[in-house]
């Protein structure tokens, strides 16, 4: 059972981050550079260091908060 707390917070993930189909990891990690990917980065090319290879992610304490608190964090930079 999910609570509101928990919707809301998938919302505002899926929202800033993307999400890809039901049955696939919400965010991975780059193998290169072991940042994380969000479903964005993969839609617009994945990672900025150009490996190509992803992996899903077991994210820290500390990653979740800044996803969910700083989300222009993770987001593409314009090349």
């Amino acid at each position: 059972m999910t609570t509101p707390i928990d919707r809301l917070g998938r919302w505002w993930l899926t929202r800033q981050h993307g999400m890809g189909a039901a049955n696939q990891y919400q965010f991975y990690r780059c193998v290169g550079c072991q940042a994380i990917v969000t479903w964005q980065k993969i839609r617009t090319g994945g990672c900025g260091c150009g490996e190509g290879h992803v992996k899903p992610a077991i994210l820290s304490r500390l990653e979740k908060l800044r996803l969910l608190v700083v989300p222009w964090a993770f987001q593409r930079r314009a090349a």
